[in-house]
């Protein structure tokens, strides 16, 4: 009984990992696309997820609870201005503005 407990558990922990990793790696990488790219994604799609390397944020062209300009690292450019910065939670980020894996930015090109 306890053997077969532990291993739902085990396929349900794995499971949702494999997931979570899964839909992790579908979203786009702004440090694989130029800032002029990023900005037409975001623009095209009103409302997306990025990732910046290992982090991701949420942005859009239209509408959010806040209106805190959001900024990316991309291929090209440290600081690429992307649009607003989603977050439901708002309390912890900076009131003037947001900047997703740019500390660290290498632009490529």
């Amino acid at each position: 009984m306890k053997a077969s407990l532990l291993a739902s558990v085990f396929v349900m922990v794995a499971g949702s990992q494999a997931y979570a990793t899964s839909s992790n790696q579908s979203l786009p990488d702004t440090q694989n696309m130029t800032c002029a790219r990023v900005q037409d994604y975001v623009a095209r799609n009103g409302s997306v997820t990025l990732t910046t390397g290992g982090a991701f944020a949420s942005f859009s062209s239209e509408y959010c609870p806040t209106s805190v300009p959001g900024y990316v690292c991309t291929k090209d450019v440290s600081e690429c201005h992307v649009g607003i910065y989603c977050d439901w939670n708002f309390s912890a980020v900076n009131p003037q503005h947001y900047k997703q894996g740019t500390e660290s930015c290498q632009p490529k090109g």
